[in-house]
């Protein structure tokens, strides 16, 4: 198991001093170690702070659990985004109060990060306390998720990084405010299934419950417009690709000319093509008879030119031999090969280029660290960063 992988576990509660400790021990007796409990009491009137303060006063002490009790009652929503808020960990796990973990809950997803270190979402399956029946939906589907959520938030699981980018659980709603945020999260993002059964889910109504007593057509209806609008803001910014096709297939342009389009595009969405850059340093071209990546891609890289800072023209010819072989340019080759065949690209600074990883900015140290095992060879001048990285952060 990989110890670098952490997770932050939020814990809502309010008036659930009857059930709650059996969520929080099954988080405690959990056979993977590495994680936070946060509690968020939503300032429950029926003794549960009194009651998990003195049961668990060492592991508060500890940090194991962090216990916050709000000045006010606001909601369930708040409050896991109070959670959000505050985790410090890269992995964000959620717990209901009614709810239990099997003892293997982390050890499984930290099994399956491993196996899939790029991505950002996982879920896998739950059994139903009132029955016994299993549920959980192995082919991922999102159209399906808008006539009925088939991934419970128990046990939903996902990297900090997608709370950052898109925030997190909407305060408007008070009712499927899950599937809300699993709506959010997998229109960027393609969960991973996990064929296993890790919560024991109760679905018992015997207490008043969220799900009991809101409006569920009005929840359904509020979902449905806000991600139907979402959408359409994602295919209104795809649309050039869409009218290049449509150009095509209607005969206004070359297949020639698509290719070379289409590559342009790709080129920019990569943002290793800095336009400005490129024309401050090459400025004894006319600008105004070529375009800078026309320039780049007839002419420039075969002189050496750089796209930008990010991206060592010469450095990645020089690293593959088999690129410039080929007499590839080095960037398209990157783009459509390269980065899926997990080659590594140098950056521009000064006379000198700095080795990186694909996507380093957004790979946490234990991705980076998985990432120079799986290619020892291609990336060994990292390592000696990386050791150094790993001290600083053991500090």
């Amino acid at each position: 198991m990989d110890g670098n992988i952490r997770f932050s576990i939020i814990m809502p509660t309010y008036n659930r001093q009857y059930c709650i400790c059996n969520a929080v021990d099954s988080v405690l007796n959990q056979d993977y170690q590495e994680f936070e409990l946060i509690i968020i009491d939503d300032k429950s009137e029926d003794g549960t702070s009194d009651m998990l303060r003195n049961r668990y006063m060492e592991e508060i002490k500890s940090g194991k659990i962090k216990y916050i009790t709000l000045d006010e009652h606001a909601g369930v929503s708040y409050a896991r985004n109070e959670g959000l808020r505050i985790a410090k960990n890269d992995w964000i796990a959620y717990c209901d109060t009614d709810n239990e973990w099997y003892k293997d809950f982390l050890s499984t997803f930290v099994s399956a990060i491993n196996k899939n270190f790029t991505s950002k979402c996982f879920y896998a399956k739950l059994k139903r306390k009132s029955n016994g029946s299993v549920f959980g939906v192995q082919k991922f589907d999102r159209e399906k998720l808008f006539s009925g959520n088939f991934i419970d938030l128990g046990v939903f699981v996902h990297n900090r990084d997608l709370y950052i980018k898109y925030g997190g659980f909407d305060e408007k709603l008070k009712r499927l405010v899950d599937l809300d945020l699993i709506l959010t999260y997998t229109c960027y993002y393609r969960p991973i299934f996990i064929d296993k059964c890790v919560l024991m889910y109760n679905d018992v109504n015997e207490q008043k419950r969220i799900s009991n007593t809101e409006n569920l057509e009005t929840a359904k209806m509020y979902i449905t417009n806000k991600h139907k609008i979402k959408l359409n803001n994602r295919l209104e910014k795809g649309n050039k690709m869409f009218w290049l096709r449509t150009k095509k297939h209607l005969g206004l342009i070359t297949g020639e000319k698509y290719a070379n389009l289409v590559l342009e595009e790709k080129i920019k969405m990569s943002k290793l093509f800095d336009e400005d850059w490129y024309k401050n340093n090459n400025s004894d071209v006319d600008w105004k008879k070529i375009k800078p990546i026309e320039h780049y891609l007839s002419a420039g890289w075969k002189n050496g030119l750089n796209p930008s800072q990010k991206f060592d023209n010469n450095g990645y010819l020089s690293d593959y031999p088999d690129v410039a072989a080929a007499n590839i340019c080095p960037l398209v080759h990157y783009i459509n090969h390269g980065y899926k065949e997990g080659r590594y690209i140098r950056m521009v600074s000064g006379l000198e280029s700095e080795v990186i990883l694909p996507a380093t900015e957004s790979r946490t140290l234990g991705e980076k660290i998985r990432y120079v095992f799986a290619y020892p060879l291609r990336v060994y001048d990292e390592y000696t960063k990386l050791k150094e990285e790993i001290k600083e952060s053991q500090k």
